[in-house]
């Protein structure tokens, strides 16, 4: 049986939590108006308490499957995390009148995102860390950091884009496009979570490449969404 002492816990949510953090930065850098650094600070750790709700959501789906991880199974687990990462950025930010402009539908919702793999990736360290398998940490770290993380950003960065691109119409659009960039995060997420495991380990690095090409474009999304001129005010679009 696996004990985890104090530093295999310290090592391995620092080797969760710094990977994410940088992006966290870089994204927050881009906004033309950073968000409040208290408000961005609760937002990422309401992503990382998501983790063990999904968890335990995803546990008995499974459970109902029979103990099997089938499509379906996948599916119903990518649409936990996902709505679950809304209803976080939901009831931290998007509620309040802190979401006062296009972009901050994107920054929330990524912030959430990487507070949710930060604690995803701590986890998914633990026994290597605990085993003192320093390099397999190392590596599996780094391909969750190119990887699986960026799976997180670019899904809840979909459901964020279609949120902003509706923030100036009325609301049933609003909550129209709020269920379609939930329906796109989960399929996103769930092609991965597919791929990953119909894939051989030689070529999951093809698979990562096409994760960096969905980066990018939600990147030129993001600035799309950063020119959207600001015509009225719509302080709680979710109310």
């Amino acid at each position: 049986m696996i004990s985890f002492t104090l530093p295999t816990l310290v090592y391995a949510f620092f080797g969760g939590l710094l990977p994410a953090l940088l992006w966290l930065w870089f994204f927050n850098h881009e906004d033309p108006h950073p968000e409040p650094r208290s408000r961005l600070i609760e937002t990422f750790m309401a992503g990382m308490l998501t983790v063990f709700i999904a968890m335990v959501i995803q546990g008995i789906i499974q459970d109902f499957a029979g103990g099997q991880i089938t499509s379906e199974v996948l599916l119903g687990w990518a649409f936990v995390e996902e709505a679950l990462k809304f209803a976080a950025a939901w009831i931290v930010a998007l509620r309040m009148n802190v979401f006062d402009e296009p972009i901050d539908a994107m920054i929330y919702l990524i912030t959430v995102a990487l507070g949710f793999a930060a604690m995803e990736n701590s986890l998914f360290l633990l026994i290597p860390v605990s085993e003192a398998a320093y390099l397999s940490s190392f590596l599996s770290g780094g391909l969750r950091f190119v990887g699986a993380t960026l799976v997180h950003v670019v899904s809840s960065g979909v459901m964020g884009a279609l949120i902003a691109a509706s923030y100036y119409r009325n609301k049933r659009i609003r909550h129209e496009f709020t269920a379609l960039g939930l329906i796109a995060a989960t399929l996103l997420h769930w092609g991965f979570n597919l791929l990953i495991m119909g894939t051989a380990q030689a070529t999951i690095l093809q698979v990562f490449a096409f994760v960096w090409v969905a980066v990018i474009i939600l990147m030129l999304v993001f600035e799309g969404i950063k020119r959207m001129q600001k015509k009225k005010t719509v302080p709680y679009p979710f109310t």
